[in-house]
């Protein structure tokens, strides 16, 4: 895929952004949730439901070989893609089928 959008000169205006979703669901413990180290699980707000692993590749926007180990959480990727798009949030809201 990064090979396509160099070849087709897609690449310094296009974010590629791989998230790990299907980490593992947390097990039930009788004082919540544990997902190895980390309390909470998928779909939690706790540490264990936010960490996920994440491959972002923008070239001339991010620069390769960084770590960042930042909290962040997958919800902000709406708004964010929105924003580079430039497209008012409220109107993809509204073309959205919410279920």
């Amino acid at each position: 895929m990064l090979d396509t959008l160099r070849k087709e000169g897609l690449a310094k205006n296009t974010l590629v952004f791989v998230n790990e979703r299907q980490r593992p669901l947390a097990c039930e413990r009788p004082r919540g949730w544990l997902r190895g180290a980390f309390v909470g699980g998928k779909g939690s707000t706790w540490e264990g439901g936010m960490r996920e692993p994440v491959i972002a590749w923008w070239p001339g926007k991010i620069k390769a070989g960084v770590v960042n180990r930042e909290m962040a959480c997958s919800m902000d990727l709406f708004p964010t893609y929105a924003t580079l798009a430039k497209v008012p949030i409220l109107r993809i809201a509204s073309l959205m089928a919410w279920t």
